[in-house]
């Protein structure tokens, strides 16, 4: 029996093909609006670490700038700063838990200027000891992998179980 196919081994049409390769397709980044602001984000640079202070007050200066945003600007502002929520953490309050984590946010007038205004941004950080392993994240004597919190929510550590939190924790054995 042989078989016929209709659409394998043929030509695709890319309707948009000539208008990409002519350079008139639209992007998203080709989009500008009356009043719109771009946002660039300083980024923690290493793994672990606590916040011991952050200056903005250049980057706010910057020419072209709208506004600079740390965790301490949107308390109050009806968000949960929450750091034992990960899924609620915006910006890092006072502890870096992984390298690449947002710590301050730079709203400008274009994003060549929200750059600039990101490197004026004085941050000083105190590294604290990292564990990449999971196995040796688990150990009694291995460093924390962040300060300790309150309650802490484990809804995402939940999702992955397969046996109850209990269980886990005893398993668990080290304060990671």
């Amino acid at each position: 029996m042989t078989t016929t196919f209709t659409t394998v081994n043929r030509p695709l049409e890319r309707i948009d093909g000539v208008s990409k390769v002519t350079g008139e397709q639209k992007y998203a980044v080709d989009i500008s609006l009356p009043g719109m602001l771009h946002c660039k984000l300083l980024r923690s640079p290493v793994a672990h670490a606590r916040i011991k202070r952050i200056d903005t007050g250049r980057a706010k200066a910057h020419p072209g700038v709208h506004s600079v945003w740390t965790a301490a600007d949107l308390a109050g502002r009806g968000l949960n700063l929450d750091p034992n929520e990960r899924v609620n953490t915006i910006l890092a309050l006072s502890e870096v838990l992984f390298c690449g984590q947002p710590i301050a946010a730079v709203l400008a007038q274009d994003p060549v200027l929200a750059e600039e205004a990101v490197s004026l941004i004085d941050l000083e950080l105190e590294e604290l000891p990292v564990v990449v392993d999971p196995l040796a994240a688990m150990e009694a004597d291995a460093p924390a992998v962040r300060a300790p919190v309150g309650e802490v929510d484990r809804s995402e550590e939940q999702a992955h179980l397969t046996m109850a939190t209990t269980a886990a924790t005893e398993v668990r054995g080290g304060g990671n």
